[in-house]
């Protein structure tokens, strides 16, 4: 992921505040995006990335089931987008965000 689209990406999230989100909603996208910077999970033009809701509750000191819900929030509000891969036979389905 090159430096403009990170930038841009933060950019957003950071307007995202005047657009009357919460903190729980602004902490959990700036996680995502910063696991996205410092792991460099998207190459240029990828738009999909996978991670837990364990890592974001790690990562904003969130509740799990806050977690659950501002994820839930936030797709509903369109700035998410969730695509639940295939559930395997006694594996759990991963969520892709």
């Amino acid at each position: 992921m090159n430096t403009e689209t990170i930038t841009t990406r933060l950019n957003q999230v950071q307007a995202l505040a005047i657009n009357g989100l919460s903190q729980r909603h602004e902490a959990l996208l700036l996680a995502f995006v910063e696991y996205l910077m410092r792991f460099e999970v998207l190459e240029d033009g990828e738009t999909t990335a996978q991670m837990s809701k364990y890592e974001l509750h790690l990562r904003t000191g969130l509740s799990i089931p806050q977690v659950t819900r501002t994820i839930a929030d936030l797709v509903d509000r369109g700035f998410l987008v969730r695509t639940q891969l295939e559930k395997k036979s006694g594996e759990k389905a991963l969520t892709m965000l």
